[in-house]
């Protein structure tokens, strides 16, 4: 909340003063959550947390998804994306594959080199990101005939566009039955609208925790997501 907020960060019993790379953390918390060498593997917890969140969605929307190397293709070089969508045509009788890849951005450039800076805030970082995730992948998947989309969130909650039309075509393929007693927004009275608010929501909470797990730095002190299958 601290670090929505723009509020100093508190203190834990699990934080340095200084980085590993000599550089010491900053009140803000930007140090933390720009440099690799901060983080450490819970760049990568954090990550796969989000990858396992958008492999439970997919499946409660009765779409296929794995992030299994079997399942995922590789292109140049054996590079390859996070994850595999198997999407039904209009027409019910193909299916195509939608391959995604997964990143949690954090909207400042470079990491502060003194305790009391602040960055440089990007406004533009998640699309830059998107940008760069398309460059590495895109026409490769393309010459295999394959859909490919970067799955882009901020450590701000903010989704991409192209990762909220994902989470819209999800929705379209859920079967419509709410849990019940659930309360329906009178505004919209089509049950694809309540399961995308539902999908955004569980969403941006996993990019929320992944956030506080590179604030912290410490994965021992969260529990770490089940294995992506």
């Amino acid at each position: 909340m601290s670090l929505y907020l723009g509020l100093p960060i508190p203190p834990t019993v699990y934080q340095a003063l200084t980085c590993t790379c000599g550089v010491p953390f900053d009140a803000a918390g930007h140090h933390r959550m720009s440099c690799p060498r901060a983080n450490g593997s819970t760049l990568i917890r954090g990550h796969d947390r989000l990858l396992c969140s958008l492999l439970d969605l997919a499946r409660s929307c009765n779409v296929g998804a794995s992030s299994s190397p079997h399942a995922v293709p590789s292109h140049t070089g054996q590079k390859r994306a996070d994850l595999v969508f198997t999407l039904v045509t209009k027409s019910g009788n193909q299916s195509k594959q939608l391959v995604g890849d997964v990143s949690i951005r954090h909207p400042v450039l470079g990491a502060p080199r003194a305790a009391d800076a602040v960055g440089t805030w990007l406004p533009t970082s998640v699309e830059d990101r998107y940008k760069a995730k398309n460059s590495k992948h895109a026409r490769a998947y393309e010459a295999k005939d394959l859909l490919f989309t970067p799955l882009v969130a901020s450590t701000y909650g903010v989704l991409h566009p192209e990762f909220l039309r994902l989470l819209w075509i999800l929705a379209g393929e859920h079967d419509g039955d709410l849990e019940p007693g659930e309360v329906r927004e009178i505004a919209h009275t089509d049950p694809r609208h309540h399961v995308f608010f539902k999908l955004r929501a569980r969403v941006t909470a996993t990019a929320a925790y992944a956030t506080a797990m590179r604030l912290v730095g410490v994965p021992g002190a969260v529990h770490p997501p089940p294995r992506p299958r």
